[in-house]
């Protein structure tokens, strides 16, 4: 009853074993307490679930320089915005990482074959990158590259799926 009141009440609210300790103790006490809520803390379902030890995350390490132009390219899809005058809701932008030359794409839609499309009119003017980074999810980036190597007979690119902060030298 008394680990309920300090523990399940809206107002205490799963705030953990020190916190639990110091309400119980400011009116009660008995020996072997703080082993009794320590054990209370740690066999509550709610507290478990709320309090799941994190998965360690890789860390983050630099990419390395590239030197070639075009050799890694970054891209992201904005938008929507409001519609231009033909019709563009969407823009792809490429940034090459060596020059930090940017590339923008008006877009009628952000389908997997529009994408490859645009990726491919950039691609047939300044050459095939070795890498393509991206935020894109896995699912429909692997579907761009699906068609962009598939319907123009591109030799395959690595397609690297990063977050926003890898990507802070170009993202927008």
């Amino acid at each position: 009853m008394i680990f309920q009141a300090a523990h399940y009440n809206p107002m205490a609210g799963h705030m953990g074993y020190k916190k639990m300790l110091n309400r119980i103790m400011t009116r009660l006490y008995w020996p072997g307490i703080r082993g009794d809520v320590r054990r209370w803390c740690t066999s509550c379902p709610v507290c478990l679930l709320v309090n799941a030890p994190a998965i360690p995350r890789a860390l983050l390490r630099p990419l390395p320089l590239v030197e070639v132009p075009f050799e890694r390219i970054g891209m992201d899809l904005i938008g929507p915005f409001h519609r231009s005058a033909r019709g563009y809701p969407f823009v792809l932008v490429l940034m090459d990482s060596a020059t930090r030359y940017p590339e923008a794409v008006p877009l009628r839609n952000i389908s997997a074959k529009s994408v490859a499309q645009a990726l491919f009119q950039v691609i047939s003017r300044v050459g095939i990158p070795k890498e393509i980074l991206t935020d894109q999810g896995t699912l429909f980036m692997s579907h761009v590259t699906e068609r962009t190597t598939g319907y123009w007979a591109l030799s395959p690119f690595v397609l690297a799926c990063i977050t926003h902060r890898r990507m802070g030298w170009w993202s927008v």
